[in-house]
Formats: structure tokens, C-alpha cells, sequence
């Protein structure tokens, strides 16, 4: 399949103790509430609620949990999932599992940090929800943000992305920063849901880069008993154990849930294997019935071998292109490794004062540690094949950390002045990021040892190089940061939504950095901004949504340049207009947003010096996304996306890469994925589903002049599903197999920037088998 017939079938079709503290004792004069039952949900907690009083009545945006079941004309049926009771809250960290929702999901908290219905929110926000990601038997993130337009993979498959054209590499737990600023791998056996919201968000989460920002919502604990077991096997002999445990702690205040996941497997590169564990225990406290706490804790040990980790599984380029190799050609030594762990700890806590005021504080504590060894290819190899390598290992001393705290109080409140009715949303967050970092980057060999290979015929060594204290560069920071902001959603007269928002940060940094004999500080640096925030959205009908917004974004000092001083802070506008639909009862939800996006002070590696960064000046992105979600008819889902970003370059620049098209980022990209369930009759509980993904053309490296222009060939490739659910007495199966890359092509799935490219997925095949109960 050609990308340009792809093309057209796509164009066709979440402060302080004192804070905890305040909210219990105000909940403590309150009456407890008795036990609970199954199957009894709680009374709200935050004031986002159709009863709040005179308020003039909105339309239903949010569907109850049956509500699939009450429109659609299909008669009962098996295979519908055993899933938890939904009990909807609002906001970051309440109980909203996704599970049997369906693909549209009409709600979404990570564009105004309320429980706002997409239609009434004047920029582009997308969902993938539990649904979709379990009929893709989604493992890797680049699997699930296929389905979203405009985000293409970058370095690894799974590790780093760009939204708009521009690289990302942090995440958000249900709102709460999880920073790292180094690709690692993302588990998504908690995970919930995904949302994308796409555009500068630095109004509300503070430092975020422009192109948008990427938000897990996790699984929750829920009082209504569910549980459930999965085993996966695929090729390449992967085994993975998947475990799925919530309910309430007998008739008490508490509920609890524990997700775990165990995972070995192969790859079709040569002695390249992977093991991942996994766990995400939380409990919930209903501390009366207007105040909630919940505390989750995240930890993930996930170990490779034979490479230092999927973004070094690349091959160079030769003559600009990916050279003809076997699919199978791994250029990383047998004893290449790379372990990471990270460990995230969340305490979230709420309480609504009446149906129309709630005050929420987070507090979250993370810590990751990054441990590799390897030899890695320099970006192009010779004609003939020939490539020479360079060694780097990181944590050397065993001792590095990445840590990270975060507490914010927001306060959400709805009133109405005159005609107009307001939802307040008022914030102060802080952050505080220790960061020890060890590394050592040898750029040749001892005297007398080569480390050179050739990719059509790689030359292995037998054991890692010595690193000397010479060698080791050390970068010792710390950067704390803090923000006010102030949002107020209006809905005036005539269906007009109104979105203004206001933000104030300041952050600094200072540490010190060099190698382990020659330390010295790095200049203190300290920079504050107020960014703003307006969008404004008309509902003619229920139907449709017309909307316009306009952003600013701002960053804090983003690395240090090549005499270790600090970089100046990242700096962002755009401007976005659309409209948006809501078809079927709001079974079938899309969006067309036109962007035009400028980013400041862009930081890339310096190409003399790949440890330390520069600052190019400008570079800017525009085009077009659609994306549609949801039941065309009953039985018949679709997830699609397309993006058309004809418009993607370096805009201004003293090294003389200006007019460069930013790389990884085609200017046509997109995906199709839609399923059919049959209901009744002799095929009920049969699912059968298909899809396509693909992308043009892109630029293989950041900075490219002259001959030197490597290029990653466009793609698509095609993935199918089938799936049968059945009853044994109260408990429900669930056996599915999944083909990825259908017709065995063969595509290179990302670049790193430096012209070096990543072997996509060859046909691979998954099987699985489930319970839930």
C-alpha cells in the first residue's frame, strides 16, 4: 500500500499538609456514612454536578454507564465486559474507569483540569480509551498514540514522541508531572485511559513543551468488587501476566486496588531481549461523604539486553537512507544493557465544601534511575558498510537519581454573575527537581582496539571498555520551580463558551557540572514569565462546535550549552481554530483544528559535543489534524486520526540550519482502526477488527546542511484483530488474537535526530486469554 492511497483513505473517512489537614478537619464535623453495598455509588465529591442550583440547564455531555446499552438497537449480549460499577467523579485521581465506554469518550479533565465535555472545550483534547487499547493489546505507548494525529515516534519506538513537530519526553500521572527529560520506557498495565491535549498547556501544568502534553489516568480504586487475570503470549517468545484487583475493604471506608504485570520476551533483533516488572497498589479513603484521599504508589523495573535500551537499537544511514540490511541486525554488543527503574508516589486528596465549591491538593514524590553500558554507531556508515562506534555508560558510579516533588492546591468553584455562569479554577503548584547525573562518553578506542563494526556484517567485543574518573562528566542540578494560575470557563447567552486563563511562573536553577576531577558550578539562572490563555467556542446546535484560542507557553532553562552554562528558558504561541461534532446521542465524536505554532530557544544536541546542548532561535509549525472516535453503527467502532503539516521548519538560526524541516515530522501522517462486534445469533460475542498506520517522508536529522540530508522512507502498514467473549456462570472469557504488521513490510518506525534509524515491527502475533470476574 502506497502512503499517498493511505492518505487519501484517511482524508476520506490533576500545598502543603496544611492544606490535608484543613480539608479533614472541615470533613470531620460531617456524618460518616454508613457501609456501603455493592453496586452503591458515592455521592459526589467535587462540585462538578447537573444539580448544582440556579444554573440554567446545560446539555448532557456526560453518558451514564449504560447508556451504550439504552441507544443502541442491538439486543443483549455477551460479550458485554465484566468491567467495574462506573463511579464517575471529576477531576485527577476519582473513580472514572473507561472500561465498556466505548470509543468516544465525550468528557476529558487534562484540557481545563475540570471535567469539561470536549465539546465545550475550545482546544483539541483526545482520548484513547481503555476500549481501544485493549482491542490493540496495546503493550508499547507507540502503539497506543497511533491512534491520536499529528504524534509521530521519535527515538525508540515506545520512548520518545513529537506532537506538532516538536519532541516530548515527559508524562503526566492523573495531571501530576512525572519528569524524567530522558526517553524511558512507559507500562501502561495501570493505565486507565490516555489524553492527549494537544498545544501549549503551561497555563496549567507549568513547564511543558509547546507541542502538548500527554496524560495518563489510572486505574482507580473501585467499591464494587472486579478481577481479573490475563495471560499474553506472542512471538518472539513473549510471555506476559497481566493481574487486576479492586473492591472495598469489607463494609469500611476503604477500597483498594493492586494492577500488576510481568513480561519476558525476545525481539526480532538479534540477542536482544527485554523483562519488565511491574506494580501499582493504591487505597482509598472515604473519609465522610464529601471528602476523599487516595494514595497510589508506581514501580517499574524494566531490564534490556543486548542493547542499551530500545533507543539504541539503531542502524546509520548511508548515502542519506537506511542501508539494505536483514531485518534481524543489531549493531549493539551481546553485553549491552540498560536498566531502568522508577518508583512514583501519590497522595491526592478531596473535598467539596456544598454541590458548588471542592478544593483538591496532590502531593507526588518520584525517583528514576537510569543504568547503561554499549557501543553505539556514529550516525553514517560507509558505502561499503564500514561504521565506527563510540561508548557511553551512564550512572557510573551507582549513584545516580533523578528526583522529583510536586504539591499543588486547587480550588474549583461555580457561581453565576447576571446571565453568565462561571466554572473558577485557581492553582498554586510547586516543584522541586534533584538531578545527579553520572556518564562517561568515550569518542575513541585505546590504543591498539577497534571498536568499529559493519552493518551488514557487525563485529561484536567481548567486554565493555574501562571508564576512568577522567571520563566520567557529572551534572549535579537542582531546579525548583513554583506557579499561580487563575482559569474561568464562562458560558454566556446564545450557546458562547468562553475560556480565559493566567499564569504566573518563576523557576530557577544551579549545580554543578564537569568532569570528576574538574568541577565547577554552573551559573545560577532564575527566570519568570506570565503566560496567558483565551479561547472562545460557539454551539450552534448540539451537534456541532465551532472554536478559537490562542496560547502562550513557557519553560524553564531547558539543559546547558557546551561551556556548561545554562540555556535561556523555552518560550511558545499558537494559535488554533476548529470545529468539533458529536453525531449519534454522542456515540460518535470528531475534530478539525487548523494550528499555527512558534517555538523560542529550541534546545538540540550540539553536533560537535552530543552530551551538551545549543539553542537554535525559532522554529514553527502549522497545518491540519482530524480525528474521529466512536460507533458508527451499532456494533461498528472506529478510531482514526490525519495530519497534514505541509509547514514544519527551523524559522530562525545562526548555524546555518534555517529552512530546515524539523525532523521526524512528515507532512502527511495518520491512522484507521475500526472493529465490528456481532450481537445475537450464532457469531455473538465475535469481534473482528482492522487498521491501518502510516506516514510519509521525513527529515532523519536535526540539523542537516550541504550533501549531508539523511531521509527515513514513508510507511503503511496494516494490523488486525479477532476476538470472542463468552460466559462460564459468573465470570467472563475472553480469547483474542492480534497480527501486527499484517503483510510482513518492511519500515523503519523512527529516527533520533542524528540521522540514525530504528527497524520497525516485522509481522508479529498475539494471543491472550482472559477472565474477569
Amino acid at each position: 500500500m502506497s502512503i499517498r492511497a493511505f492518505a487519501r483513505c484517511c482524508a476520506a473517512c490533576a500545598t502543603s499538609a496544611v492544606a490535608i489537614s484543613f480539608m479533614v478537619n472541615s470533613a470531620s464535623s460531617q456524618e460518616r456514612p454508613g457501609p456501603r453495598g455493592d453496586g452503591v455509588t458515592l455521592p459526589p465529591i467535587t462540585v462538578e454536578t447537573s444539580q448544582a442550583p440556579k444554573r440554567k440547564p446545560k446539555r448532557a455531555a456526560a453518558r451514564p454507564a449504560a447508556r451504550a446499552a439504552a441507544t443502541s438497537s442491538q439486543p443483549a449480549r455477551v460479550n458485554a465486559p465484566a468491567a467495574p460499577v462506573i463511579e464517575r467523579g471529576t477531576g485527577f485521581g476519582t473513580r472514572a474507569d473507561s472500561t465498556g465506554m466505548g470509543y468516544a469518550m465525550p468528557n476529558a479533565t487534562t484540557g481545563t483540569k475540570t471535567d469539561t465535555p470536549l465539546m465545550e472545550t475550545p482546544v483539541s483534547v483526545q482520548v484513547i480509551p481503555q476500549d481501544v487499547l485493549r482491542d490493540q493489546q496495546v503493550i508499547g505507548l507507540d502503539q497506543a498514540l497511533r491512534n491520536v494525529s499529528g504524534i509521530t515516534s521519535g527515538r525508540g519506538m515506545e520512548q520518545e514522541f513529537l506532537i506538532r513537530g516538536f519532541e516530548f519526553q515527559n508524562y503526566y500521572r492523573n495531571g501530576l508531572p512525572f519528569r524524567v527529560d530522558y526517553a524511558h520506557t512507559q507500562d501502561l498495565v495501570n493505565v486507565d485511559r490516555i489524553e492527549v491535549l494537544k498545544g501549549p498547556a503551561s497555563v496549567l501544568y507549568g513547564r511543558a513543551e509547546p507541542g502538548g502534553i500527554i496524560n495518563f489516568v489510572t486505574k482507580q480504586p473501585q467499591r464494587t468488587p472486579y478481577y481479573s487475570v490475563r495471560q499474553r503470549l506472542g512471538s518472539y517468545n513473549l510471555r506476559r501476566t497481566e493481574l487486576d484487583a479492586t473492591g472495598s475493604v469489607g463494609d469500611g471506608p476503604f477500597s483498594y486496588r493492586v494492577v500488576a504485570a510481568h513480561q519476558r520476551n525476545g525481539t526480532w533483533l538479534d540477542h536482544y531481549n527485554e523483562e519488565r516488572n511491574s506494580i501499582a497498589p493504591s487505597l482509598s479513603l472515604d473519609i465522610s461523604e464529601r471528602t476523599r484521599t487516595t494514595l497510589q504508589i508506581e514501580y517499574s523495573d524494566i531490564n534490556y539486553r543486548g542493547t542499551g535500551g530500545p533507543i539504541y537499537a539503531m542502524i546509520p544511514s548511508i548515502n542519506n537512507r537506511p542501508p539494505d540490511i536483514r531485518r534481524s541486525t543489531n549493531l549493539n554488543d551481546p553485553w549491552s544493557m540498560q536498566n531502568q527503574k522508577y518508583l512514583l508516589m501519590t497522595l491526592n486528596t478531596e473535598h467539596s465544601f456544598n454541590d458548588n465549591w471542592s478544593i483538591r491538593h496532590n502531593l507526588s514524590y518520584s525517583r528514576f534511575v537510569s543504568t547503561s553500558s554499549r557501543l553505539y554507531t556514529r550516525p553514517f556508515a560507509a558505502s561499503n558498510g564500514d561504521a565506527n562506534r563510540n561508548f557511553f555508560s551512564d550512572n557510573v558510579y551507582d549513584d545516580d537519581s533523578l528526583k522529583n516533588l510536586f504539591s499543588s492546591l486547587q480550588l474549583t468553584g461555580k457561581f453565576d454573575t447576571w446571565n453568565v455562569s462561571h466554572t473558577l479554577l485557581a492553582g498554586a503548584d510547586y516543584s522541586s527537581r534533584y538531578e545527579r547525573t553520572t556518564w562517561g562518553d568515550l569518542y575513541s578506542p585505546p590504543a591498539g582496539i577497534s571498536w568499529s563494526t559493519n552493518v551488514f556484517n557487525p563485529v561484536y567485543t567481548a567486554a565493555p571498555p574501562i571508564v576512568t574518573d577522567a571520563d566520567v562528566f557529572h551534572v549535579n542540578t537542582s531546579t525548583p520551580w513554583y506557579g499561580f494560575y487563575l482559569q474561568d470557563q464562562m458560558q454566556l447567552p446564545y450557546d458562547v463558551f468562553v475560556l480565559a486563563g493566567l499564569r504566573y511562573d518563576h523557576a530557577s536553577r544551579s549545580g554543578i557540572t564537569g568532569t570528576t576531577n574538574n568541577l565547577s558550578p554552573i551559573s545560577s539562572s532564575s527566570d519568570s514569565k506570565v503566560t496567558p490563555r483565551f479561547g472562545v467556542l460557539w454551539r450552534p446546535i448540539s451537534q456541532l462546535s465551532i472554536y478559537g484560542s490562542y496560547t502562550e507557553n513557557f519553560g524553564a532553562s531547558n539543559g546547558v550549552d557546551p561551556s556548561g552554562q545554562p540555556l535561556p528558558p523555552q518560550t511558545a504561541q499558537q494559535f488554533e481554530a476548529g470545529i468539533k461534532t458529536e453525531l449519534a446521542g454522542g456515540r460518535l465524536i470528531g475534530t478539525l483544528a487548523l494550528f499555527d505554532l512558534t517555538k523560542q530557544n529550541v534546545a538540540v544536541p550540539d553536533p560537535a559535543l552530543r552530551s551538551r546542548l545549543i539553542a537554535v532561535g525559532e522554529a514553527r509549525s502549522r497545518g491540519v489534524e482530524v480525528d474521529v472516535s466512536g460507533e458508527i453503527l451499532p456494533g461498528w467502532n472506529i478510531k482514526a486520526g490525519y495530519a497534514y503539516m505541509p509547514f514544519a521548519k527551523i524559522t530562525r538560526d545562526t548555524n546555518g540550519w534555517e529552512g530546515n524541516r524539523l525532523h521526524n515530522t512528515p507532512v502527511h501522517s495518520g491512522s484507521l482502526w475500526s472493529t465490528y462486534t456481532f450481537a445475537g445469533g450464532d457469531l455473538d460475542g465475535l469481534k473482528l477488527g482492522l487498521g491501518v498506520q502510516g506516514m510519509g517522508l521525513t527529515e532523519a536529522a536535526r540539523n542537516y546542511s550541504g550533501d549531508y540530508r539523511p531521509q527515513r522512507p514513508g510507511y503503511a502498514i496494516v494490523n488486525a484483530m479477532a476476538s470472542y467473549r463468552w460466559k462460564v456462570d459468573k465470570s467472563v472469557m475472553t480469547a483474542q488474537l492480534n497480527i501486527e504488521n499484517l503483510t510482513d513490510e518492511a519500515w523503519w518506525s523512527g529516527s533520533n535526530g542524528y540521522g540514525q534509524y530504528y527497524i520497525g515491527r516485522p509481522r508479529t502475533f498475539m494471543l491472550s486469554l482472559g477472565v474477569e470476574y
